[in-house]
């Protein structure tokens, strides 16, 4: 059985984030809950002899392990019920219903794995994540949970408690200097792993094109005021390329999730900006940017990276990646002759090891890992 402060402290984790992105977790929540109120009323005795699985994999990992298992819940009557119950008990306002709801999910997936040790491989954190860690723990023999670090962490991240508490799991992260964070906060080392990242296989030579990528982030969600601030500074930084460069011809790639904008819409309309909805990265010789990871993987396609800081928006950490790769941070657009220039004159991109670490035979690092 679960503790009740375990169950606080594993809902206490969806928590993280700002409070736009909490609101729309509770509210998926709430619709998958009605969505789903009467398969709990239906019986299937349902488990898995399998022994690796994956959670949220992304395609690298999915492709590297064919034979494991993928935790779809729709293909899964017991993995569907155990996120049901998970799910009222993260919603609910009272925390004897938590407590119950909870203890009930995680029985369902108890029953569902019941081989002996099992590895599982999470690529993204979810409502199932500190409970799956935990039942690893408990199931008391080899048993891994291993989270596999989703995206470009600033260096001072500070890990799921979970992942810090659970014996069983491990935290495979891209970085040495992530690793000094986890540990200076109490991580044991032997729990780090630093791997090779999946995302980005190798830095090329710089293309200079003349294309420049503007690339769009979802941040409306958590202010409406960003797009505002954010197109006017990409505005300024078009106008001042189209004046000093060779770029003459600009592309905007809207974020999947951000909500519509018409002012922003209009305004790169109006300034020959091209809307796209697919892009190859190598056809660009610059991509501007604020959060987007997609800057990093733009270097290793040879392109050069500008990230822009936005003043009203300092809660919102873009860290300076020019401490560690070649994309150079805008704090003020003052700086864009300075920068513009610092990457004309670089003869190749490069991250910093100690800050991405970056391996063609990622795979073999995986594989050895779980052997």
């Amino acid at each position: 059985m679960i503790g009740e402060n375990f169950i606080t402290t594993s809902y206490t984790t969806l928590e993280r984030g700002f409070p736009q992105f909490r609101k729309r977790k509770r509210q998926l929540a709430v619709r998958f809950v009605i969505k789903n109120l009467l398969l709990i009323f239906k019986f299937n005795s349902e488990q898995t002899d399998a022994k690796i699985f994956l959670l949220h994999p992304a395609m690298e990992i999915q492709i590297m392990f064919p034979d494991a298992v993928k935790l779809d819940i729709n293909n899964s009557l017991f993995l569907k019920k155990a996120l049901f119950y998970l799910q009222l008990g993260y919603i609910s306002p009272t925390k004897g219903i938590r407590i119950w709801a909870a203890r009930k999910g995680y029985r369902y997936l108890q029953n569902y794995f019941k081989s002996g040790n099992i590895t599982i491989l999470n690529s993204g954190p979810s409502v199932f994540s500190p409970f799956m860690a935990k039942l690893c723990d408990d199931k008391n023999d080899d048993s891994k949970f291993y989270i596999i670090q989703h995206g470009l962490y600033q260096l001072d991240y500070k890990p799921y408690d979970f992942e810090l508490k659970i014996a069983a799991c491990r935290s495979i992260i891209w970085s040495d200097l992530l690793a000094q964070n986890y540990i200076s906060l109490g991580m044991a080392p032997k729990k780090i792993h630093v791997l090779p990242t999946h995302l980005f296989r190798q830095i090329s030579k710089l293309n200079f094109s003349d294309k420049v990528l503007i690339i769009g982030e979802s941040l409306n969600k958590i202010n409406p005021d960003f797009d505002r601030e954010f197109g006017e500074k990409i505005l300024q930084i078009i106008n001042y390329l189209k004046r000093n460069s060779n770029c003459c011809e600009f592309y905007f790639k809207k974020h999947p999730r951000a909500l519509p904008s018409t002012d922003l819409d209009l305004a790169f309309e109006t300034t020959a900006v091209t809307f796209i909805d697919k892009i190859n990265l190598n056809e660009y010789g610059l991509v501007i940017g604020v959060v987007s990871t997609l800057m990093i993987e733009a270097l290793a396609e040879g392109c050069r990276v500008l990230q822009l800081s936005l003043e009203q928006f300092s809660s919102i950490n873009v860290g300076d990646y020019s401490l560690y790769t070649s994309a150079e941070n805008i704090q003020d657009l003052e700086q864009t002759i300075e920068k513009f220039n610092k990457l004309n004159k670089l003869q190749k991109n490069y991250i910093n090891s100690e800050y991405l670490r970056i391996d063609c035979c990622f795979e073999d690092y995986y594989k050895r890992l779980l052997n």
